[in-house]
């Protein structure tokens, strides 16, 4: 019954669905990171429990608890290929393994663990690696953060004054994604990029200079690198956790009509229902859609952290899913995409929902328990 309520609820979702259509890395990243979920679970319950079992119902190979944590490396080291903050995922259920391997004080067992996790999730990367050793002459295990065109500058000072400010996504279209490329027109900046009229003058002289050539110089960066200081200076809280909460309640709180031919305007309600209503209610549509998602999703989590067997599993999904919101926030541009990866793991939640007994959910649950390496 879970089962198949998951599969619907994974079926019906347009959200992951929609990317299936476009060249981006979203459909292989959340593959790899959903089949990581699977197997990190199972060595959460693994390593959190102090009974060594076995898994009759999986592989000869994969019956053991270092079998399983093979297989989680080599998963998460696929996924690097195509998202480079895939280890994220090895990262944080490491942190958990430690807290609980140490305090069984299996120290052995945890040492082991990790040293096969590091050790799998490396070899598909060892391809990469040799490739770009032989290619760029660079040791490049990783996909760098930031990709330009040779002579290109890398706009640091410019991406740093924007996470003193951004934290819409509509904002990326008018002002960063326009660098090199197109006219930055200040009156598409907000008026909460500048502190003070000096700022937006300075800004603007800037932009003048750009404007007229497009093509971003190391004295303009400099400039904005600057003003990034001042302003974080000035209002610290509001660099480090005022943009990044707003930065997250929006990647995750959103319509997601990114993809669709939809303009997104909803306000103000009688002027949109009027000028365009079919726009209105797509996007209203979509942002509840979303909402429930989600809504499920957490309910479906503390419903499941009813059963003591479940919590390891539970505890490194949800632990992951924070972590890399956080990771999200501070990266330039804050785009709702990069949490769809996290949508298998709300559907498997929410179909918990769907259990008809609290006995079946314990019973569900104490069906595979690891055994020691």
């Amino acid at each position: 019954r879970p089962f198949i309520a998951g599969l619907w609820l994974a079926a019906l979702c347009p959200f992951t669905a929609n990317y299936a259509a476009v060249p981006l890395t979203e459909v292989w990243a959340t593959f790899f990171t959903t089949l990581a979920f699977v197997v990190l679970a199972l060595l959460a319950v693994g390593a959190a429990s102090p009974v060594d079992e076995t898994l009759p119902d999986f592989p000869r190979w994969l019956r053991s608890y270092g079998g399983i944590a093979a297989l989680a490396g080599l998963v998460v080291g696929f996924g690097t290929l195509f998202r480079p903050e895939a280890p994220l995922l090895l990262i944080t259920t490491s942190l958990l393994l430690i807290y609980w391997l140490a305090r069984l004080r299996q120290f052995k067992r945890l040492l082991l663990t990790l040293l096969i996790l590091g050790a799998c999730c490396a070899i598909p990367l060892v391809p990469w690696t040799i490739r770009n050793a032989v290619t760029l002459h660079e040791f490049q295990p990783l996909t760098p953060k930031d990709t330009n065109l040779p002579g290109e500058v890398d706009p640091k000072g410019f991406m740093a004054w924007e996470r003193t400010w951004l934290y819409r996504f509509r904002d990326c279209y008018l002002v960063p994604w326009k660098l090199n490329d197109e006219a930055i027109n200040l009156d598409d900046i907000p008026s909460t990029a500048f502190d003070t009229p000096d700022e937006r003058v300075r800004v603007s002289a800037v932009l003048d200079i750009y404007n007229d050539e497009l093509t971003w110089t190391p004295q303009e960066d400099l400039v904005f690198a600057q003003l990034a200081r001042e302003r974080t200076a000035r209002h610290p809280l509001r660099t480090y956790l005022s943009i990044p909460l707003r930065r997250a309640v929006r990647i995750w709180f959103t319509p997601r009509i990114e993809l669709i031919p939809v303009s997104g305007h909803v306000f103000p309600l009688r002027y949109m229902h009027e000028e365009d209503p079919i726009d209105q209610r797509v996007t209203v549509i979509y942002f509840f859609l979303n909402i429930f998602y989600v809504g499920l999703g957490l309910w479906g989590a503390a419903k499941l952290w009813s059963c003591q067997r479940a919590r390891p599993a539970v505890a490194a999904i949800v632990f992951y899913i924070l972590v890399r919101t956080a990771f999200l926030t501070t990266l330039e541009t804050p785009e709702p995409r990069y949490v769809l990866v996290c949508f298998p793991a709300l559907f498997a939640f929410a179909a918990q929902l769907f259990v008809r007994r609290a006995r079946d959910l314990h019973d569900t649950a104490s069906v595979s328990r690891p055994a020691k390496a």
